[in-house]
C-alpha cells in the first residue's frame, strides 16, 4: 500500500455510545494505528491499564484531556501532547465542560 487517504467521516467507526472513535489506519498490520476520539465531559474513564509493547501517544485537538499516569495527573489542552512508554500504567478522562477531542497514536498497532 502506497497511500491511505480518508475524507472527513471515512474510516471504521465502532459504536461506543457517546464516546466516538474513528480508526484512521485501515488495518492492524500497519506499523502504527491512529484513532480520532471524542470523549464527552465526565464520561467514565477506561480502566487503568498497561501496554507491554505499545507506546501510547495523545495529541489534543479540542477540550481538556486529563491523563492519569503512575498516580499523577497531566492536563492537556488543545495542542497538548503526551507519549506514554510501554509498561507505564495509564488511563484518561475528559474533565472539562466540552468534549475532549484528540488523536491517539499507537506504535506498534
Amino acid at each position: 500500500m502506497d497511500v491511505t487517504v480518508l475524507a472527513e467521516g471515512d474510516g471504521e467507526v465502532p459504536g461506543f455510545g457517546p464516546y466516538q472513535l474513528r480508526f484512521l489506519t485501515p488495518s492492524p498490520d500497519q506499523p502504527i494505528a491512529i484513532t480520532e476520539n471524542s470523549v464527552p465531559p465526565h464520561f467514565p474513564v477506561p480502566v487503568r491499564h498497561r501496554h507491554v509493547h505499545m507506546t501510547d501517544i495523545f495529541y489534543v485537538l479540542k477540550g481538556t484531556l486529563t491523563l492519569h499516569v503512575n498516580g499523577g495527573e497531566h492536563w492537556l489542552g488543545p495542542g497538548g501532547f503526551a507519549l506514554v512508554a510501554p509498561g507505564v500504567a495509564r488511563t484518561f478522562s475528559s474533565d472539562g465542560n466540552v468534549p475532549a477531542r484528540f488523536l491517539n497514536i499507537y506504535q506498534p498497532s
